[in-house]
Order: structure tokens, then C-alpha cells, then sequence
């Protein structure tokens, strides 16, 4: 990738068998992202008197433009993700609730066993369990 995010030869886009369309950025120039359509290797840049080389030196790429197909198929995924994470977190919610009950659970059966040794020990010392 060169300095100026040309993923090859500088003024060539990604993918430039395609004809599609791509951000661009001026170099030195605040905000100015603009989608140009690349043409092809045997054309260049559509609607431009700058070359490829052009493009090389005085634009920065930022990428392909999405198609609407793709921003659909990132959309969808988009909303599949946030239901898992939304399931993952009820989950958690859930998992959570019943360590609690599972400990509470563990403390009861700790203390009656921890009272009836006692008891039993108790009974042993005043001699009832000599038997």
C-alpha cells in the first residue's frame, strides 16, 4: 500500500478490472472525499482531465464505494449481530441469576452440615454418643 492508501500503483483503485466507483481525497485539502468511477486500466478516471498518475500523487484513496447490495448485506448482518448480542446478554442475565441460587443452594447445605457436625460433636462430648 503506498503513503497515500493506493492499495497498488499509486492512481490505480482496488479491484481495477471493475468499473465501479471509489472515494478519493484530495492531498492537503480539508474533508473533500468525492466518489469518482474508475473505468477501467484502459480508461483511467471517468469525467477528468488527470491521469492515472495523476490521481498517484495529488489524491489519497480511501476505498470502494459500497453498492447497494453490499450496504444491504452489511445492514442485514448489522441487526443479526446486535439480536445475538442482545440474546448473549439475556443469557448472561439469566447465568448470573442462577449462580446465585446455585451458591445460596451451596451455603444452605454447607451450614446444615456445619450444624449437624456440631450437634453431633456436641452429643459426643456429653458422652451421648457412647453407645
Amino acid at each position: 500500500m503506498s503513503d497515500n492508501g493506493w492499495p497498488g500503483k499509486p492512481g490505480v483503485p482496488l479491484n481495477p478490472e471493475q468499473n465501479r466507483r471509489h472515494w478519493l481525497s484530495l492531498l492537503g485539502g480539508e474533508d473533500n472525499a468525492e466518489a469518482m468511477k474508475w473505468l477501467g486500466l484502459e480508461i483511467g478516471w471517468d469525467d477528468t482531465d488527470w491521469s492515472t498518475e495523476d490521481f498517484g500523487l495529488h489524491a489519497r484513496y480511501l476505498g470502494p464505494c459500497l453498492t447497494p447490495a453490499e450496504v444491504d448485506a452489511l445492514q442485514t448482518e448489522n441487526a443479526r449481530m446486535q439480536s445475538r448480542v442482545a440474546k448473549l446478554k439475556e443469557e448472561k442475565k439469566i447465568m448470573a441469576d442462577l449462580l446465585v441460587v446455585i451458591g445460596d443452594t451451596i451455603n444452605g447445605a454447607v451450614r446444615t452440615i456445619v450444624q449437624e457436625t456440631l450437634k453431633a460433636r456436641a452429643a459426643l462430648a456429653k458422652g451421648e454418643g457412647d453407645e
